[in-house]
């Protein structure tokens, strides 16, 4: 159906692609993989029209159509969903879908059954049909990307990294779409740093290095022999041994940052007795914080201070004027506040910065041999600042006399008035420190991902499951089921993706409820 022959690409002087060459049959999912920077999304554009080659041939349904105008490819089977989603942003969800549905050849009948076969594929489209595109989270946008070029009845699609800045559940949707559209024969060209999930939906593979492609094979020999993978992504180990070796050292990486967040969760309800659903959002908040300080001051350490001064003294004021009159009230009432809170942070971080995310720049770069990967400096250093941070909340609590207070509160909080202790002081400090350790979080986590406005209910939801483990107010156990938790979706993902992975930690918490509902980390009585 498609064929490339000897493609050569320039951008100005810039030589991209050196005879690049590679076929995708009907209804076929191909892979392209390779390092950033390699062409991959070169490729896609100068198939798609938008970049004109050179030299060679790209043949579509026998016809050579180098150089078509990109409205043409369009027309006759070709669809692009690039990188960066480009949807119209102050056109509603229907209008861009139009866009691709309001062809002269296409009869009403027709217009409404496509739009009635998108709306069952994206049911959430159809909730936010007449929402601004601009409005959507990534999520949403990419499903949107994808559904408008649906509506052009493509014979082929050309998907550039549908899943990057995404979180795990949205990336797991994103897969569901892609073999969704493979199972109607729908062929798919796919460029995704994504390798697991790559290897999982495609038939074939090429790999691309410094503008060649450098190898090519079925994606289920790749499956069963990684080497190929580990020689030109430098990624996907070669013997199982390293790779539970790396992904023990991610564990432990990831387990720290989520001990930071489960640690002020598990503070607040030690004291106030209140399940915090808010909480993430602050981690989410904290983040938003961090890029804007940073853009201020172009230093990534006052960044981090700025964030957690600012949220601290935010949770203080939330805390005194919200949460405070709901100590001793019934448990749903204070759920169902906090998540009032947490969709009141969640609409002003999409009003204050909008839907497209955001990243922080690292304060440090360069990598170091781990096995068979670079592994970059940051991850290890974010991992010491998080065991830092709850170091010193330890000795605080251990030793300084407000730690004394607060643990005197979590224990007995009406012997602790008693004692002449500022209860309601104590709570308003607690939460200031839980808020400042969610901003640390975040903003230490921001160079990792895209921080966006939906960000927070997966760190939620996360710290939750963490807290359980632990057992509800024990700190101690927090931090070590928070490590416990995120060694267990790191195994995991040498066998399966890391969407499929994120399962092991519900069943984790599912056993935890079962046979030790106390948590899995709190002592056995005597």
């Amino acid at each position: 159906m498609l064929s490339l022959e000897n493609v050569h690409t320039f951008y100005g002087k810039s030589h991209i692609l050196h005879g690049v060459s590679l076929e995708v049959r009907p209804g076929e999912v191909v892979g392209l993989l390779g390092r950033n920077g390699v062409g991959k999304s070169t490729t896609l554009k100068t198939i798609m029209g938008l970049v004109h080659p050179s030299e060679g041939r790209i043949l579509f349904a026998g016809r050579n159509v180098a150089g078509l105008a990109p409205y043409r490819l369009a027309r006759i089977g070709l669809a692009y969903v690039p990188e960066d989603r480009r949807i119209f942003r102050l056109l509603s969800v229907m209008e861009n879908l139009r866009t691709g549905l309001d062809r002269p050849e296409v009869s009403s009948e027709r217009r409404q059954a496509l739009l009635d076969k998108v709306y069952a594929s994206f049911p959430i489209l159809r909730e936010r049909r007449n929402q601004a595109g601009g409005t959507l989270s990534g999520g949403e946008q990419q499903m949107l990307a994808i559904a408008r070029a649906m509506m052009l009845e493509p014979r082929i699609v050309l998907l550039d990294e549908p899943t990057e800045g995404l979180m795990p559940r949205m990336v797991s949707q994103i897969r569901e779409i892609i073999e969704l559209l493979h199972e109607e024969g729908v062929a798919i060209l796919l460029v995704e740093q994504n390798v697991p999930l790559t290897l999982g939906v495609a038939d074939r593979v090429y790999i691309m290095e410094k503008g060649v492609v450098r190898h090519h094979a079925p994606a289920a020999e790749l499956r069963a022999d990684q080497a190929v993978i580990h020689q030109y992504l430098g990624i996907c180990g070669v013997m199982p041994f390293d790779q539970i070796l790396v992904q023990i050292v991610n564990g432990l990486v990831n387990g720290m940052i989520l001990a930071l967040v489960a640690s002020g969760l598990t503070l607040i309800f030690g004291i106030m007795d209140i399940v915090n659903f808010a909480h993430g959002d602050l981690f989410m908040l904290g983040a938003y914080m961090g890029t804007t300080a940073y853009f201020m001051t172009g230093n990534f350490w006052l960044a981090l201070m700025g964030s957690v001064l600012t949220m601290a003294l935010l949770g203080a004021v939330l805390q005194v004027s919200a949460l405070r009159p709901l100590v001793g009230r019934d448990p749903l009432t204070t759920i169902l506040a906090t998540f009032g809170i947490s969709l009141v942070i969640q609409n002003y971080a999409l009003w204050q910065y909008g839907p497209v995310p955001r990243k922080l720049v690292e304060p440090i770069s360069g990598q170091f041999p781990l096995f068979y990967v670079q592994y970059p400096w940051y991850r290890i250093l974010i991992a010491v600042l998080s065991a830092a941070i709850i170091a010193a909340l330890y000795l605080f609590l251990k030793y300084g006399k407000h730690g004394i207070w607060i643990r005197a509160t979590t224990q007995d909080r009406v012997m602790a008035e008693a004692m002449g202790i500022p209860v309601p002081w104590v709570h308003t400090v607690v939460f200031a420190i839980g808020a400042g350790m969610a901003a640390a979080s975040g903003v230490l986590f921001g160079p990792l991902v895209g921080i966006n406005h939906a960000m927070g209910f997966d760190f939620t939801l996360k710290a939750f499951i963490v807290v359980v483990v632990g057992g509800m107010g024990n700190l101690g156990g927090s931090i070590l089921a928070a490590i416990f938790i995120s060694l267990l979706e790191s195994l995991a993902t040498v066998w399966v993706s890391p969407a499929q992975a994120i399962i092991v930690s519900f069943i984790a918490l599912i056993a935890t409820l079962l046979f030790r509902p106390t948590g899995l980390f709190v002592p056995t009585p005597k």
